[in-house]
């Protein structure tokens, strides 16, 4: 028989599911023939033996998950159903699983199609977000890690393909309805219901097939959050700062020390119809249509505290601590700033105790509407079309924005202290807790952001069998790729307070809040305080030993201050917001995208393969080729200033905002090789080796036309900071080898292990320009009032160490009137109001980071050990799998970021899963592990990594036939509701701590 012969060969099929995946991914995916026996048992030992058997015939390496019925996919959700493969490990958003890293290579860097489809994505990147996604709806997942001349580039990790149920497969009538209760163990979590719904039949003498299905899920979870955000800032012993570090090279100190806590409400519908034509046995003809709706709404309040910097001096020590040192960098394990004590020389004004508010309301849709047709000319040729158009969008969700945050604080820090050596760490404020008359509004951001994407894809590809032993596949395939991210801000920079305290008082009665109540974990304790300079009696009279925790906050209502801030303070931005009551205000968001950034990119993609295959016996062999050619055409809306303001204590703002439309075109082209072969050694040993070039095209940020910088900038940093794209970047190209053993010693019991080496050219990473005054041709060099001769003057009048609101009073009362300085006595501060940069002051400082290819060829190497295994006819069984990752991408904690590329996510994985089968019982326990991987990263030299530490989790899935037609389920996420962790160059640099909760879901289905 040759390699391809049979394509429409079709049995009576008495089980729906079983048949499915072995029909649309065995054929499809693995692009060969699956000769399919009668399979009448369902379950997770089904599943298990379906996959399996994929695998074993597959030409590279591949692996697959299968549905264990209709509507009953493993997981409930397909990124926690892919972790249990070798090799792919997931990241989580709202505590469930969303993006899929493959071999040490993140969500941006694989190809995810659904029915061999590239689709349109919601998330603005290359990544896929699979929490759209309801798992119901799939038959089945592959995912192949070697590359091969038919599959869509983009892949360089792995190609992800989602496989649609197909109702000429099931081959009957069968329906099904199920229903969940799903309640959320999180400290605001709620209990809300989930329903799905399919039908599937076949008419006119089982020619055409219908297939429609539905889910609908709502859920209420919440999230309790602390964090030392804005990065630990990082210093050495060159440009140390006068304080108490430790001589250790390199050293950190927290910027902000934050609690914050989220209450979100997700809302998902998805649809799927599918119709097929079969009018002979060599034609069949499938138009299929997939659609999804998600919102997900967050509201968030938070109260934090953030640290100046103050210096010490030989009189004077504001900055205390306890320091240690670990992989050689200095850290704070109790941190301490004072910020008024007159009697020991520390004068200046209480800080903020801010307690921010804010929401995320996005809405996530799409449409996929995709027509195949597959005709067997003859014994050796066949032929398939398939034409696919979808498209995708984020939009905002509500009338404030989609990203609002409104800040208010009351000014009564005279101190504060963090001490991180807990499992969350605890902050002491001196000047106790805020009352709800001392609370004012100060700044705040009301942001609309939205993306679009459209795909339009045709392909056209045919099999030839030259002999019994070799055939010949080919194609082509033109793809088109849009993608649009818009944005636009309407910031208000009141951080200094606006108005006066007792105007906002309403607003905050009656709504006390307890950080402490919302955690599950273990707070620091101060234990060590003796340790420091002052023994924990800080010179503003606070005793750490007996000190009240910073524990209580207001958890006030958005809508209700933003209206109150909206109605009391009237103030002019450049950017004003188009409020739902037909009014103006800064206290509002607007859509008016051509105030903000707009950036287009088109991906024009032209491919054109041949792929050889030859079999004999125990031997095949597969030699392809593929070639593409893209045009890349990058619009952007600059974004320009003309002035810059020192408004707030801590910040300088830009103003003279103006923008302006740019376009730039591009191109390359790419020649992607492949060789795979696979030799059965014997009847239960297969062999394996894959050599193949992939590629990964850049992100569409990195690739966007447009030039900007952030709004404003920190006093204290001394430069501003921004970012333009580069549409001229070729994409990523990785020489791949693999070689796996796999060995099938007994029926749905396997032992595999695999080796895996790509060898990465054409790096993408961020580098800094710096520019001065201006960073584009088109803008008047801008001049930094806080380097300027008012504040010189002021420094010299008070000193080096005066506070930044001394150095404004200074200025305000002996320059008021005079160019660039304006006070504002509305609210009755001494320090309020606007300097502005002059032509004599120094330029500001521009930071641009910009992408680049690199020179630079990186490796990644790894090995994944996979075991499956039956406990002979006991209905108990086993997965387990281990991968190791090795990298040169490595990030080197020891030194300041400055001039490192290393790769995010790559970490070893692990996954364990008993499970029983028999008697109408399906029982599931699930171990996954995943090591610490570097999250996020910044090239400059003051930012701290961000590493998701070492996480385990354990989730739990029953289900009981009660008879051949209803079945009820039981299955739990996170069960021991364990807590995810980030840290920065060290475990103790602490930078997150997030919990969850866990996820129940009590559930029955009926199906006939």
């Amino acid at each position: 028989m040759g390699a391809n012969s049979g394509l429409f060969n079709r049995k009576t099929l008495a089980a729906a599911v079983s048949t499915c995946l072995l029909a649309s991914v065995g054929a499809e995916v693995v692009a060969q023939d699956q000769q399919m026996e009668e399979v009448v048992v369902t379950g997770i030992r089904a599943s298990l033996q379906r996959s399996m058997d994929v695998k074993r015939d597959s030409s590279g390496v591949v692996d697959v998950i299968t549905a264990e019925d209709i509507g009953k996919f493993p997981d409930t959700n397909l990124a926690e159903s892919m972790q249990r493969i070798s090799g792919v490990s997931i990241s989580r958003e709202g505590g469930e699983g969303s993006r899929v890293t493959v071999r040490g290579l993140g969500a941006e860097y694989n190809l995810v199609t659904h029915n061999g489809r590239t689709v349109a994505r919601t998330t603005g990147d290359r990544s896929f977000n699979f929490a759209e996604i309801a798992a119901e709806l799939i038959a089945g997942v592959a995912v192949s890690k070697t590359a091969s001349a038919d599959t869509d580039s983009g892949g360089m990790g792995a190609t992800i393909d989602m496989r649609s149920i197909r109702p000429l497969a099931v081959g009957e009538q069968k329906a099904v309805v199920s229903g969940k209760y799903i309640t959320d163990s999180s400290w605001a979590g709620g209990n809300t219901p989930e329903i799905f719904a399919l039908y599937s039949n076949t008419f006119a003498d089982d020619t055409i097939g219908v297939s429609v299905a539905f889910d609908y899920q709502e859920r209420e979870s919440s999230l309790a959050r602390a964090m030392l955000d804005n990065g630990w800032k990082t210093f050495t012993d060159n440009n140390a700062q006068n304080d108490t570090h430790p001589n250790s090279g390199i050293y950190g100190k927290p910027q902000s020390a934050r609690y914050k806590f989220e209450q979100d409400k997700r809302e998902r519908f998805n649809g799927q119809l599918v119709v097929q034509w079969a009018p002979t046995d060599s034609i069949e003809a499938t138009l299929d249509y997939d659609t999804y709706e998600r919102s997900i709404y967050s509201d968030r309040n938070e109260v934090s505290a953030w640290f100046t910097y103050p210096q010490n001096t030989d009189t004077v020590m504001p900055i205390d601590g306890v320091w240690t040192t670990s992989n050689g960098v200095g850290t704070p394990l109790i941190y301490s700033e004072t910020y008024v004590a007159p009697d020991a020389g520390i004068t200046g004004s209480p800080n903020d105790l801010s307690m921010a508010g804010g929401h995320f309301a996005h809405k996530y849709s799409g449409d996929t509407l995709g027509l195949n047709v597959k005709w067997a000319v003859s014994d050796a040729l066949n032929l398939e079309f398939d034409y696919s158009t979808s498209e995708a969008s984020d939009a905002p969700d509500h009338e404030l924005g989609s990203d609002v945050n409104l800040s208010t604080a009351a000014f009564t820090r005279t101190s504060t202290t963090v001490d991180t050596t807990g499992e969350i760490f605890n902050v002491i404020n001196g000047g106790g807790d805020a009352t709800a008359n001392q609370m004012r509004v100060t700044g705040s951001v009301f942001q609309n952001n939205a993306n679009d994407s459209n795909v339009d894809q045709f392909k056209f590809k045919g099999n030839f069998e030259l002999n019994e032993e070799s055939s010949i596949d080919f194609g082509v395939r033109s793809t088109e790729v849009t993608n649009r991210r818009r944005s636009v801000t309407v910031q208000q920079n009141g951080w200094s307070g606006l108005g006066a305290a007792g105007e906002m008082t309403a607003a905050f009665e009656g709504t006390d809040a307890y950080v402490q109540s919302r955690f599950d974990g273990a707070f620091s304790t101060f234990a060590d305080a003796s340790f420091l300079a002052s023994g924990g009696n800080l010179p503003d009279g606070t005793s750490l030993s007996s000190a009240t925790p910073m524990n209580h906050f207001f958890d006030w209502d958005l809508e209700t201050v933003q209206q109150l801030a909206k109605e009391n303070y009237n103030i002019s931005n450049e950017i004003m917001g188009d409020c739902p009551d037909g009014t103006t205000s800064a206290f509002c968001s607007t859509k008016d995208y051509s105030l903000g950034s707009d950036n287009q990119t088109t991906e024009t993609t032209n491919a054109i393969y041949v792929q050889y295959t030859y079999q004999l016996e125990d031997l095949e062999a597969r030699v392809g080729v593929r070639h593409e050619a893209t045009d890349v055409e990058s619009t952007g809306l600059n974004v320009l200033y003309t002035g810059a303001n020192w408004g707030a204590d801590t910040e300088i703002s830009f103003t003279g905002r103006t923008q302006s439309y740019v376009t730039y075109k591009a191109d390359y082209s790419n020649t992607l090789p492949n060789i795979d072969i696979s030799y059965n050694a014997s009847e239960d040993l297969v062999l394996r080796s894959s050599w193949s070039k992939s590629i990964a095209r850049p992100a569409y940020d990195q690739i966007g036309a447009d030039v900007s910088v952030q709004g404003a900038f920190g006093r204290q940093v001394g430069y501003a900071t921004g970012s333009q794209g580069n549409p001229g970047l070729v994409p990523y190209e990785s020489n791949n080898l693999d070689v796996s053993i796999e060995w099938y010693y007994n029926d749905s019991s396997y032992f595999a292990a695999s080796g895996f080496s790509k060898k990465v050219s054409n790096f993408i990473a961020n580098e800094t320009v710096i520019l001065n005054g201006r960073y584009a041709n088109e803008m008047p060099d801008i001049h930094d009032p806080f380097a300027g001769t008012y504040t010189q003057a002021a420094v010299t009048a008070l000193g080096g160490a005066a506070t930044g609101q001394q150095l404004r009073t200074y200025i305000f009362d002996n320059f008021d009137g005079e160019p660039g300085v304006t006070r504002d006595t509305t609210g009755g501060s001494t320090f309020a109001g606007d300097i502005i940069g002059q032509p004599a002051d120094p330029l500001v400082e521009f930071r641009m980071s910009t992408p680049s290819n690199s020179g630079d060829d990186r490796e990644l190497q790894g090995l994944e050990l996979a075991l499956q295994h039956m406990f002979g006819e006991s209905g108990f069984g086993m997965q387990a799998n281990y991968t190791m990752v090795n990298s040169d991408l490595d990030y080197d904690t020891s030194r300041p970021s400055t001039n490192q590329r290393p790769l995010l996510g790559v970490s070893d994985s692990a996954n364990l899963v008993g499970f029983y089968d028999l008697n109408g019982w399906n029982v599931r326990m699930s171990y996954n592990w995943r090591d610490q991987y570097l999250s996020a990263y910044t090239d400059s030299g003051n930012q701290s990594p961000i590493f998701v530490d070492a996480y385990f989790q354990l989730d739990l899935g029953i289900s009981y036939e009660v008879t051949d037609n209803l079945k009820v389920s039981l299955d739990g996420i996170n069960i021991t509701e364990n807590a995810i962790t980030y840290s920065a160059r060290n475990s103790d640099q602490k930078f997150q701590h997030d919990e969850y909760g866990g996820r129940w879901m009590l559930g029955a289905s009926y199906s006939f």
